[in-house]
């Protein structure tokens, strides 16, 4: 007996060297896939053009880095961006992104 889930969102994490295998899981879901997608892989913080741009090719799902307060919706592929931590609160539907604080 198969049992089916009902799963709210999926969240993947990843080092900068996650890169092929995060493509081939973009590149493995079907444009049906209605569950909210979070990417956060380590990123180069100077380096902000590009890498969307790469999973966007592999993916038939839009992706993209959100802004704060923007409203999470379904079938999306979300990318914390470079230097800042995605945070997503049980029950909101909305981000909230923080900013990184260096210390040296």
């Amino acid at each position: 007996m198969i049992r089916k889930k009902n799963y709210k969102a999926i969240i993947l994490g990843g080092s900068a060297g996650s890169f092929q295998v995060v493509t081939k899981i973009l590149a493995s879901l079907p444009k049906s896939f209605s569950i909210p997608f979070f990417l956060c892989l380590h990123r180069l913080k100077h380096v902000r053009s590009g890498f969307i741009e790469a999973l966007s090719i592999k993916s038939v799902l839009p992706v993209i880095e959100p802004n704060d307060k923007e409203h999470i919706r379904k079938g999306n592929i979300y990318l914390a961006p470079a230097n800042y931590h995605m945070y997503v609160e049980l029950g909101n539907i909305f981000f909230q992104l923080l900013m990184l604080i260096e210390i040296n």
